[in-house]
């Protein structure tokens, strides 16, 4: 970092910390107040990395404000990256991942805020797997981040798990993130979370605060198909299972085997709600449950 008063620049340390041997690094958020990244968008191949705000103070003490031209981060290539305990505002990319896209790399999310970012897909951060990787969210916020395109998912997070791999969220929110208006395409999905495997994967999402995020034009997609992995849920478990408008986008195999596994978790006398969509028009539906 350099300077001594908030703005504080972040430039040359981040990028040294990309480059070269492929030593782990770190670099810690000590003085308090904003940070901007002036070097342009940091991609990295092959590297260990951590970004964290110091553990004394609250994320929202460590800012790092993207200027709403940038991403923070493009790691990819095997590479393992971990952002702890800081606000990232202002991303932008005209791509994935507004904040952070990870390539078949490793990445770890903690107590993290991200926030007012824009992209393609996945305003606030993009995880994409060819297999065997993983992404580790806990008390992270995606707040009031959006995409704009044609075809477009997740405007929190998105995620694709093109050969399987790892996936955990848990005690995170995704708050008034958006999908906007835009001409063409009716494939639009998630407006806080996106969440799309091709193969068998290890996923937990649990105890998330998913609220006000909106989609602002019509909508149409068509599931791919994706297979579903038995979930680590103990059989007879839970009270009530509840799904809205979520089957009409997946085909019937894997709907079964929702339903299967709806019946394993829940407790004697316990209750699975299906809200499902029968769709007359784009713009029209008559719903049954």
């Amino acid at each position: 970092t350099t300077g001594t008063t908030p703005p504080f620049v972040l430039s040359d340390v981040t990028n040294d910390a990309c480059v070269g041997d492929a030593d782990p690094d770190t670099i810690v958020l000590e003085a308090l107040g904003t940070y901007n990244l002036m070097a342009g968008a940091i991609a990295s191949a092959n590297r260990q990395l951590t970004i964290r705000g110091d553990g004394d103070h609250a994320r929202t003490s460590y800012v790092v404000n993207l200027g709403g031209a940038q991403r923070l981060l493009h790691v990819l290539g095997n590479s393992s990256l971990t952002l702890e305990n800081f606000t990232v505002i202002n991303g932008f990319v005209a791509g994935q991942g507004g904040v952070v896209l990870a390539e078949d790399s490793d990445l770890t999310l903690r107590r993290m805020a991200i926030k007012f970012s824009a992209a393609t897909d996945g305003g606030g951060a993009a995880f994409v797997s060819h297999g065997g990787k993983t992404l580790d969210v806990a008390e992270t916020s995606f707040e009031q981040n959006s995409i704009l395109a044609d075809q477009s998912q997740g405007g929190g997070l998105y995620i694709n798990l093109q050969t399987g791999g790892t996936v955990r969220v848990v005690a995170s929110s995704f708050l008034s993130n958006e999908i906007l208006s835009v001409a063409g395409s009716f494939s639009r999905s998630g407006g806080g979370l996106y969440l799309q495997s091709f193969a068998p994967a290890t996923i937990e999402l649990r105890h998330l605060d998913i609220f006000g995020n909106t989609i602002t034009a019509p909508s149409f997609s068509i599931g791919a198909g994706a297979r579903i992995a038995p979930s680590n849920q103990a059989t007879a478990s839970i009270d009530l299972v509840w799904s809205f408008d979520v089957f009409v986008h997946i085909n019937e195999p894997e709907f079964a085997a929702y339903a299967r596994e709806f019946a394993r978790v829940l407790k004697p006398g316990g209750r699975g709600i299906v809200h499902h969509a029968a769709y007359l028009t784009y713009f029209e539906a008559a719903r049954v449950e």
